[in-house]
């Protein structure tokens, strides 16, 4: 939730960041005003295979390069504007979609919500969409370990992301 007028006066959304607009929004409003969050809920909203955003780490190290730079700078290069749209034309099929929404899916199940016989069934329906992504497979032996070492790897792996 943010004011019209607050999102005016910082240009409104930023051309050329193609799925990431939200972050330098969010970036260029934080130098208006005040920003917190609130403790209501007050959306609700779903993914599907069929979804536009996919797991922004199926995208590739360019893409979360470019993504990054052009966060620290504010805007998106005209040069890294092409790339992007390069990137995700090259990924804009479904099966690819799909095995990008099924790994999230089977993520969830093996992380937050912890069921590991439908992480298993999600993972297993993106390495049949997708066989290629190795760390699939990764995930999918991973849900056969027991919960409190899934637990521990986890947090070590979110620990190495921040």
């Amino acid at each position: 939730m943010f004011r019209k007028d607050a999102v005016l006066s910082v240009g409104g959304y930023p051309k050329n960041a193609l799925t990431f607009e939200d972050h330098l929004l969010w970036k260029e409003l934080l130098c208006v005003g005040k920003v917190c969050n609130l403790p209501q809920k007050l959306l609700l909203f779903r993914f599907n295979p069929e979804s536009v955003t996919i797991d922004e780490k199926w995208r590739g190290k360019t893409f979360l390069k470019i993504r990054r730079r052009s966060i620290e700078n504010g805007s998106v290069s005209d040069e890294d504007a092409q790339t992007l749209k390069t990137i995700i034309a090259s990924q804009n099929f479904s099966s690819y979609k799909e095995a990008s929404y099924y790994a999230m899916v089977g993520k969830k199940y093996l992380w937050t919500n912890v069921n590991k016989p439908l992480a298993r069934e999600n993972f297993a329906k993106a390495i049949s969409l997708y066989p290629k992504n190795r760390a699939l497979y990764l995930f999918w032996l991973s849900s056969f370990l027991p919960s409190a070492l899934v637990t521990k790897l986890y947090a070590t792996f979110k620990k190495q992301k921040l």
